[in-house]
């Protein structure tokens, strides 16, 4: 999996500001008003994302490699007022 095509699904899927960091980028994902999980973004390189980032990205958002697979394969889009969208 290249690390756009999982940035782009991050951003599009996870409600929450901008994402922030320094050293690495990150978003917080929030449902109503409060922040439930952060989520940090792949480096981007060339190449694929590691299994190990990948797992750890999974682990963050709570999914298992199955529902991990079709968070990132699905083309739906989640607006920041909550409402989801295909």
């Amino acid at each position: 999996m290249k690390p756009r095509e999982l940035a782009r699904a991050i951003d599009a899927k996870v409600p929450g500001p901008k994402p922030t960091g320094t050293k690495e980028m990150h978003r917080w994902a929030t449902v109503d008003g409060k922040r439930v999980a952060r989520v940090t973004y792949p480096k981007v390189h060339a190449g694929d994302v590691k299994a190990g980032t990948l797992d750890s990205i999974r682990k963050q958002l709570h999914l298992d490699r199955e529902q991990f697979r079709r968070f990132v394969e699905c083309p739906m889009c989640v607006h920041n007022d909550g409402r989801g969208t295909f």
